[in-house]
């Protein structure tokens, strides 16, 4: 019953080697979470083609504190998925006001 249902194409999170020490062990991490996305009005007409948001965060990783890594790796992938979120609404906002975006 939405005006513009908002679906949810996909999700990804990926987790990259960023810098090796020089005895080849892991010194830092780049995450990166993306959504892909689309609205549609109630007849199912595209308002918003699919699109996608991606965000990336890095972190030094620590061997010897393996726990406080998983720790933050969790946080910073919460992180992103709080971010994309506002992001997904400023765009939907920006567009809502957008004259382009408003039906004649």
């Amino acid at each position: 019953e939405a005006d513009a249902p908002l679906f949810i194409l996909g999700e990804n999170r990926a987790k990259l080697i960023l810098t090796l020490t020089r005895q080849g062990t892991v010194r830092e991490f780049q995450l990166r979470y993306s959504v892909s996305y689309r609205v549609a009005d109630k007849e199912g007409k595209e308002i918003v083609p699919p699109s996608e948001i991606t965000l990336s965060r890095s972190y030094v990783f620590n061997d010897q504190q393996v726990l406080a890594a998983e720790s933050e790796e969790a946080f910073l992938y919460r992180d992103m998925q709080k971010d994309a979120v506002q992001q997904l609404l400023r765009r939907l906002g920006s567009r809502e006001r957008s004259p382009a975006a408003r039906p004649t």
